[in-house]
C-alpha cells in the first residue's frame, strides 16, 4: 500500500525488511513493531532476529528463535538491574526471556509472558507485511 512504500523510500540502502507488529502483552513495553534485521551479527542459532523499534535503549527489545525451547522468545536488549547484555548472552548459548511462544497444542497467536511473578498466557493480536497473517509468529528460516 502507499504507507509500506513511503515507509520504504527511507531504507533505499537495505532489502526490505519484514515488520512485525504486535498488541497483547500486559507488559506495555513489549508492545510494538518488531523489524527484522538480516545482518549476521544480529542472527541467533542461524535464524534472523527482529528488533522492537524504539528510541530508548532501556526499553529495546529483540525476539530470537530457540533451538533449546522450538520457539520464539522475546528478551530484553539490556538486563534492567545488572545492565548485563542479554542479546550477547542469547548469542552465546543462554536461554533468556519474558515472553515465549505457544507450543503447537496452543490456539495460534498465544503467548507466555512472564508478568508479576508468573507465567501467564497472552492472546496477541498481530500483523505482518509479508507472509501469512496466520501465523503466530516469524517464520523461521
Amino acid at each position: 500500500g502507499m504507507l509500506a512504500d513511503a515507509e520504504g523510500a527511507q531504507e533505499t540502502d537495505e532489502e526490505f525488511r519484514s515488520r512485525y507488529p504486535v498488541q497483547g502483552f500486559n507488559n506495555p513495553s513489549l508492545n510494538g513493531i518488531y523489524v527484522q534485521r538480516t545482518s549476521a551479527e544480529a542472527q541467533v542459532n542461524e535464524t534472523c532476529t527482529y528488533w522492537k523499534e524504539t528510541q530508548d535503549a532501556s526499553d529495546a527489545y529483540f525476539m530470537y528463535w530457540s533451538d533449546q525451547m522450538g520457539r520464539w522468545v522475546i528478551c530484553p536488549h539490556f538486563d534492567s538491574a545488572s545492565q548485563e547484555d542479554l542479546f550477547n548472552a542469547v548469542r552465546q548459548g543462554d536461554v533468556r526471556g519474558v515472553a515465549k511462544a505457544g507450543t503447537d497444542e496452543d490456539e495460534p497467536n498465544t503467548w507466555e509472558e512472564f508478568w508479576q511473578g508468573n507465567w501467564e498466557r497472552v492472546a496477541l493480536r498481530t500483523g505482518h507485511d509479508m507472509g501469512d497473517e496466520d501465523s503466530a509468529a516469524p517464520v523461521k528460516g
